[in-house]
């Protein structure tokens, strides 16, 4: 009994240290942003320091930091979903994955300023830092964000900020990373019809390479035959072409003889299932003498939303992967400025 009551003891210890040591991603960068306010490493002359909480993946999560003078998300003049009052500036927290967004009465009255009456929508966001976190919260990473590179505002050029986008499996170099976000349908589709029977194909996947550059995989990749990218589904294979191959990037489309692949798509969550495929079975094949080289593709979600377009043109824009329909409607901010 002493053996059995000191076992059950010793497992509620360690189960209570457990969970001492992880902390919501969000705790970790709010608790980063307040260090960063109080060692004035922002641009303290502008009243608003937001946290945008722009990318979520099965790794971790990654926030951008700045602040500006008015307290919504300048892109799509997005509201701020928490307000936060410290040291005399707003922490403003907008999460792009949230349904919940403040009122416009209700982020006037927490902002609690006799001055502000409106809020008007001007250009003045200045992001300045990332921070990656883990899901568990134990590690994080704060990078600042370098004007004069390519990309700066994209953060998997970090090295750092890999982990909380792809993991630890993507440690090689080079790496391709892809993203997409353009659908073709045929001229019969209309909103609320079944995608997967009107699917023509995919185009525009941008695929960047990292690390240092290897101008003779560029030249592979502009050599017919040479590299093959494909998704697998089963015994279904989606081929791409390399439509335009630039210095640090190039271009596919999945637009012809591809229509065996879409027809085995399931009926429900068209979308969802075609982006799992994509993020997790995206393979490229180089061929140099007479052998084949395997080249890791990781999946990065540059947009908010999905544009469903056929030859005429852009028919219908999807909110992504749980984000705000906010993004999909483009008179959201005219109803939330004028309810």
């Amino acid at each position: 009994m002493r053996t059995f009551s000191f076992i059950f003891l010793l497992c509620l210890i360690m189960q209570g240290c457990s969970s001492a040591s992880e902390i919501s991603p969000y705790e970790v960068v709010i608790k980063e942003t307040k260090k960063l306010i109080d060692l004035q490493e922002l641009d303290l002359s502008r009243k608003y320091v937001k946290i945008l909480r722009e990318h979520t993946t099965d790794s971790g999560e990654i926030y951008l930091l700045s602040t500006g003078d008015v307290p919504l998300l300048e892109r799509y003049n997005f509201p701020p979903s928490i307000v936060i009052p410290y040291q005399g500036y707003y922490i403003c927290y907008f999460d792009v994955y949230s349904k919940h967004v403040l009122s416009k009465k209700d982020l006037l009255s927490q902002l609690n300023d006799e001055n502000l009456s409106s809020i008007d929508i001007i250009r003045d966001s200045n992001w300045r830092y990332f921070i990656g976190v883990s899901k568990d919260g134990t590690s994080h990473s704060l990078v600042r964000i370098y004007m004069e590179l390519q990309n700066c505002f994209q953060p998997y050029i970090y090295p750092s900020l890999r982990k909380y986008l792809f993991g630890t499996s993507y440690n090689e170099k080079p790496l391709f990373v892809l993203n997409y976000n353009s659908i073709l349908v045929d001229e019969l589709f209309k909103p609320g019809n079944c995608l997967k029977e009107h699917i023509e194909g995919l185009n525009y996947f941008e695929v960047n390479i990292l690390g240092t550059y290897d101008f003779s995989l560029i030249k592979q990749i502009r050599t017919p035959y040479k590299a093959e990218f494909m998704t697998l589904n089963g015994k279904d294979t989606l081929r791409y072409t390399i439509n335009t191959v630039y210095t640090d990037d190039f271009y596919l489309d999945a637009l012809e003889n591809n229509s065996s692949f879409f027809q085995h798509l399931p009926t429900e969550n068209t979308l969802h299932y075609l982006d799992s495929l994509i993020h997790y079975h995206t393979y490229c094949v180089l061929k140099k003498n007479g052998r084949s080289e395997r080249i890791p593709i990781a999946y990065f979600e540059n947009d908010y939303v999905y544009e469903i377009w056929n030859k005429s043109g852009t028919i219908l824009r999807l909110a992504r992967n749980g984000r705000n329909d906010w993004f999909v409607d483009d008179d959201s901010y005219e109803k939330w400025n004028n309810p």
